[in-house]
């Protein structure tokens, strides 16, 4: 004859005697959840990644962006009239050059060789505020374009090789006028801003009023 002790024992659920059966059920759900999540978070930075990679290659194809580029770098001939023909494509581009060019005052008489020199930094700030666009919509990181850009970043603000403060601060000026604020927003995520001690004030209201007239 059974106790009444052997009977209530009996009418217990394993599960109440041994509640770690049930942990160790979930457990394996747990772990694989987390894996999945793991996974999930690594094909997406890949994803990014490949994104901010395709973004550069298309960026650093463009004519204006090589151009752009090379007239920056240095002193040298580049190609600014590529439909025409022979050596009539190429004019050598000074520093001098592209300050005469981007000036935002006195913008009634450009000569060719400056409109064009305009054109291609206009198209070439306009791509470079692209990459701080999509990095603020969230679409990549600004580590994932930093490698890509560096080099321009550090030149363009005047911490690079070229020791010229009076080209740069043309480029910089060049940029307030036509709101390219995303071009130093991009290269401050980057830790290089203009050095405002050898900056001439930004343009006024009225430079500002001209420039979105154009």
């Amino acid at each position: 004859m059974s106790t009444f002790f052997e009977t209530a024992r009996e009418d217990i659920p394993v599960a109440d005697c041994n509640p770690w059966i049930e942990v160790l059920k979930v457990v394996p759900l747990y772990a694989a959840g987390g894996w999945a999540l793991y996974k999930y978070v690594e094909d997406q930075k890949w994803k990014q990644q490949q994104f901010a990679t395709a973004l550069f290659r298309n960026f650093a194809e463009k004519s204006s962006t090589r151009t752009a580029m090379m007239m920056l770098d240095w002193t040298r001939r580049v190609e600014l009239f590529p439909e025409k023909s022979g050596d009539e494509r190429l004019e050598r581009v000074r520093a001098e050059d592209i300050i005469d060019a981007l000036r935002v005052e006195d913008r009634t008489h450009f000569s060719p060789k400056e409109v064009r020199i305009r054109d291609i930094f206009d198209q070439f700030l306009g791509d470079l505020a692209e990459f701080n666009h999509h990095i603020e919509s969230g679409l990549i990181k600004i580590a994932q374009i930093s490698p890509y850009l560096q080099y321009w970043a550090k030149l363009m603000t005047g911490h690079g090789h070229r020791k010229r403060a009076d080209l740069w601060s043309s480029v910089n000026r060049f940029i307030d006028c036509y709101d390219y604020k995303a071009v130093k927003d991009l290269f401050g995520a980057m830790g290089y801003f203009y050095e405002q001690s050898s900056m001439p004030p930004s343009p006024g209201p009225r430079e500002l009023a001209d420039c979105a007239s154009d």
